[in-house]
C-alpha cells in the first residue's frame, strides 16, 4: 500500500512538472528592459568605460614613484699614487604643485561624470529602443488576430455564398469574388506573421539575449492622456538630462584643462638625499631641484586650453538647445496622436461596427450585394487598423518623449 502511494505521488509530481514544464515563458514590458540593461553588449561597454574612468581618478591622487640613483667609479690622488673605490646612492621625489594636482585631479573626475552621463544615456535610448520594438510587437499581433478572425468570418460567408451558387440563388460569378476576398485576408495573416518573427528576432538582437521564439509577450496598447505641461518637461531636463549634464561635466573638464595649463608656470620641485663616497671621504646631504619657465612658458597650451574651453560652453549650449527642440517635437507629435485616438473613441468605432452588421443582414437577405457587403467590411478593418496604428503612435511617441526629455513620465 505504501509503495502503491509513493508510486501515485511521483506520477502526480511528473505531471505537474510537465505541465508547468510546457508552459511558455510570458514577458511584460519592464521584465524585458530589465533583461536588456542587464545583457545589452553596447551598455556594457558602456559602464565597463565608467570603471575605467572611476580607477583612473584614483589612481590620479597617488604621488609619482620615487626615483632612486646609484653610481659607482675609481678616483686617483693628484697629490699621492693611490686609488681608491668611490661610489654613491641618491633617493630623489618629485613633490608636484598642490594647485596643479588638485585641478588635475577634479579634471579626472568630470570625465568619470561624463562617462557616467553618457551611460545614462545609452540607457534611456535602450529602454526607448526595447519599448519602440515592443510596441510594435504588441501592434503586429492585434493585426494578425484581426485578419485571423476577418479570415475565419470570410471563409464561414464563402461557405454560404457558395452553397447559395450551387442552388442558383447567387451567381458563380460572387462565390468567385469572395474566394478570391478570403484569399487576400489570408496573404495579410502571413504577412503579420512574418513581420512578427522579424521583430522578435531584431528584440532579441537589442537583448543581448537569445529567448526563445515566439516571444510571449504580455500587456497591450495602453493609452491615458498625459498630464504634465510642456514647460515642465523642458524645465526638469535642463536640470537633469544626461546630455545636458554630460556637456556640463566636459565644461568642469575643460576649465580645469585651463587651470592646469596656467598653473605649469609653478612647476613642482624634487627633493632629494644623497650619500656617496669620495676620495678624501663621504659626502651625505639633501637637494632641492626647480625646473625655471625661462624659455618655454607654455603659451601654447594655455591659448589652446582657452579655445577649448570656449569651445565647451558653446557646445553645452548647443545641447540644452538642441534637448529643448527635442522636447517640443516629441509633445507635439504626442499631443497630435492623443487627438487621432480620441477621434476614434468618440463614436467612429460604434459608428463602423453598426455599419458592418447591418451590411452583414442586409446582404444575406439580399438587399445589397457582394461588392458593398465587401465594401462595409474593408471600411471597418480599416478604421480597426487605423485605431490600432493610432495606439501604437501615441505609445511611441510617448516613449520618444521620455528618451527625449530624459526621464520616465507617469
Amino acid at each position: 500500500m505504501k509503495k502503491l502511494f509513493f508510486l501515485s505521488a511521483v506520477l502526480v509530481l511528473c505531471f505537474s512538472f510537465s505541465v508547468t514544464a510546457g508552459e511558455p515563458e510570458t514577458y511584460g514590458l519592464q521584465k524585458l528592459i530589465r533583461i536588456g540593461l542587464e545583457n545589452n553588449p553596447d551598455l556594457h561597454a558602456a559602464r565597463l568605460t565608467v570603471i575605467s574612468y572611476q580607477e583612473a581618478v584614483r589612481s590620479s591622487k597617488k604621488m609619482p614613484n620615487p626615483t632612486l640613483e646609484l653610481h659607482t667609479g675609481r678616483a686617483e690622488s693628484r697629490d699621492a699614487p693611490m686609488k681608491v673605490n668611490t661610489g654613491g646612492i641618491a633617493v630623489s621625489q618629485f613633490i608636484e604643485n598642490p594647485f596643479q594636482r588638485d585641478v588635475r585631479i577634479q579634471g579626472m573626475k568630470h570625465d568619470w561624470e561624463s562617462a557616467q552621463e553618457d551611460l545614462h544615456l545609452r540607457r534611456n535610448d535602450l529602454i526607448f529602443q526595447i519599448k519602440t520594438l515592443v510596441y510594435e510587437i504588441l501592434l503586429w499581433e492585434k493585426n494578425r488576430a484581426l485578419a485571423s478572425n476577418n479570415f475565419r468570418s470570410m471563409q464561414e460567408m464563402s461557405r454560404l455564398i457558395q452553397k447559395r451558387a450551387e442552388l442558383g440563388e447567387v451567381k458563380e460569378l460572387e462565390a468567385l469574388k469572395l474566394s478570391v476576398e478570403v484569399q487576400r485576408i489570408r496573404n495579410t495573416e502571413n504577412e503579420a506573421e512574418t513581420r512578427l518573427v522579424l521583430l522578435q528576432e531584431r528584440l532579441n538582437t537589442l537583448l543581448g539575449i537569445n529567448l526563445p521564439l515566439p516571444i510571449a509577450i504580455e500587456g497591450a496598447l495602453a493609452y491615458a492622456p498625459l498630464l504634465l505641461d510642456e514647460s515642465t518637461l523642458i524645465q526638469n531636463a535642463t536640470g537633469a538630462h544626461p546630455a545636458i549634464a554630460g556637456s556640463r561635466a566636459a565644461l568642469n573638464r575643460a576649465q580645469s584643462d585651463w587651470h592646469r595649463e596656467r598653473w605649469s608656470l609653478f612647476p613642482g620641485f624634487s627633493l632629494s638625499g644623497f650619500s656617496s663616497r669620495e676620495l678624501d671621504g663621504t659626502n651625505a646631504g639633501i637637494g632641492v631641484s626647480l625646473e625655471l619657465p625661462l624659455w618655454n612658458q607654455n603659451k601654447a597650451g594655455i591659448a589652446r586650453a582657452d579655445s577649448l574651453l570656449r569651445k565647451a560652453e558653446q557646445e553645452l549650449r548647443s545641447t540644452t538647445r538642441l534637448i529643448i527642440d527635442g522636447i517640443k517635437m516629441a509633445y507635439a507629435h504626442l499631443m497630435l496622436a492623443e487627438r487621432t485616438i480620441s477621434l476614434y473613441d468618440s463614436g467612429l468605432l460604434q459608428q463602423v461596427e453598426q455599419s458592418l452588421r447591418l451590411a452583414d443582414i442586409s446582404y444575406r437577405e439580399g438587399e445589397i450585394s457582394l461588392m458593398d457587403y465587401l465594401d462595409s467590411q474593408r471600411t471597418y478593418n480599416a478604421v480597426i487598423k487605423d485605431r490600432y496604428q493610432a495606439l501604437y503612435d501615441w505609445n511611441q511617441k510617448k516613449a520618444a518623449l521620455e528618451n527625449a526629455a530624459g526621464e520616465e513620465l507617469k
